[in-house]
């Protein structure tokens, strides 16, 4: 069984690892515009793939990642903030940046990230 990263490009551009247990780890694969769930088994030697719905108006989703157990942090770092948003100024300030929290859908499931 292949993985599918997928044709949007730049796979692998962020990657982050956590240790699950002794012989499973999840690795997120950021790319520009997605990520990757992955749930690797040291034992089977394969990883199983889940998924990760992109939020909508997302600009550059996934271009960093950072993981620390089941909570994966991802990066847009191309999102603009609109007027009326932010407190210092009252024009937008493009590619300002967001950040989006994911945890899996059912504890210890790789499948499905919300």
């Amino acid at each position: 069984d292949g993985l599918n990263f997928g044709s949007g490009g730049y796979a692998g551009h962020s990657l982050a690892v956590s240790q699950r247990d002794t012989n499973t780890a999840w690795i997120m694969v950021g790319a520009w515009g997605s990520v990757f769930p992955l749930s690797c088994s040291s034992i089977a030697e394969r990883c199983s793939q889940g998924t990760m719905s992109t939020p909508s108006g997302a600009v550059l989703f996934g271009h960093s990642v950072a993981m620390d157990g089941e909570t994966v942090v991802v990066g847009a770092s191309g999102m603009n903030i609109q007027p009326g948003f932010d407190t210092i100024f009252d024009t937008n300030v493009n590619n300002q940046g967001a950040a989006y929290v994911f945890t899996p859908q059912t504890a210890g499931d790789p499948s499905v990230w919300v």
